[in-house]
């Protein structure tokens, strides 16, 4: 992906929905050696004491990734370890105090060291609560997308699922093992959902 900014040009590698340790464990490793990492997570809190972590989303300077936590047999460990135990890179959050819970639920420790943005743009005189957007765009020049915003956490898991599998604008279904992109008349979904089941 590429972008102009009041900075010039930016070039990074969006890599696509992060589902296994392997790939995880090899992002881990570059990130390791990065001056710095920025970090945002989204759960659902509506009906739960502790948040449920939906998606994580990690980037630096030259790749960035969101990781689906509920893929099956995703291992967190080296993730985490990065957020807890790498004290040479700097974890930059906006308004990170619910991702820091989330870390803390799952180690017993704090991601170390950390950078929030809020807390400095309240310390630059841009306000007590200035949102992300609001703020890169003040600083850089971009707008964001503010298509999401509102949506909870499980809607914007599925809808980084639904842009990792190409599914976009209409109804799209994922029946058995078939990717029905797109609008389908009823009769012809439900000979799909029938021929599935026929046979499993």
């Amino acid at each position: 992906m590429r972008g102009r900014t009041r900075l010039g040009q930016v070039s990074m590698k969006i890599h696509d929905l992060i589902t296994t340790t392997n790939e995880l464990a090899a992002l881990c490793a570059r990130w390791a050696n990065a001056p710095f990492i920025a970090v945002d997570t989204e759960f659902m809190r509506e009906n739960t004491y502790w948040p449920d972590l939906c998606l994580i989303q990690v980037a630096d300077h030259n790749e960035a990734a969101a990781i689906d936590p509920k893929a099956p047999g995703l291992d967190l460990t080296p993730l985490l370890d990065l957020l807890t135990e790498n004290k040479d890179v700097l974890k930059v959050v906006h308004a990170g105090g619910q991702d820091i819970e989330i870390v803390c639920n799952l180690t017993g420790k704090t991601p170390h060291p950390m950078f929030d943005t809020q807390i400095a743009a309240m310390a630059l005189g841009q306000g007590e609560q200035v949102g992300y957007s609001n703020l890169v765009d003040s600083w850089l020049g971009i707008p964001l997308d503010k298509g999401v915003c509102g949506a909870s956490a499980s809607q914007r898991r599925t809808l980084v699922v639904a842009e990792a599998l190409g599914f976009s604008g209409t109804p799209s279904f994922v029946v058995g093992d078939q990717l029905v992109p797109g609008f389908v008349e009823k009769a012809q979904l439900s000979e799909i959902v029938a021929s599935v089941r026929a046979s499993e």
